[in-house]
């Protein structure tokens, strides 16, 4: 099965992870005005394949952070320089 699901992220944006302790795996919830989903393992999934998409899905915030930053500041310059 192939799915794609864009959620565009404003101000009133909130992200936020569910913890179950050790009863089940977390959930990471994305909600905004604009929609909203829920991320999580499959539950019978072996659990070293569900830290590695957790691993993966870390590696991939941490970058999309790292750019967003680039970006900024960047934009930050451009627009002190048009003044």
């Amino acid at each position: 099965m192939s799915m794609s699901i864009g959620v565009t992220l404003e101000s009133d944006a909130w992200i936020t992870c569910h913890d179950y302790g050790t009863t089940r795996t977390p959930i990471l919830a994305v909600h905004s005005t604009t929609g909203g989903l829920t991320l999580h393992t499959a539950p019978d999934a072996p659990a070293r394949e569900q830290v590695e998409i957790a691993r993966q899905f870390a590696n991939a915030a941490a970058q999309m952070l790292a750019l967003t930053e680039k970006w900024a500041a960047a934009r930050t310059v451009s627009l002190v320089k048009d003044r």
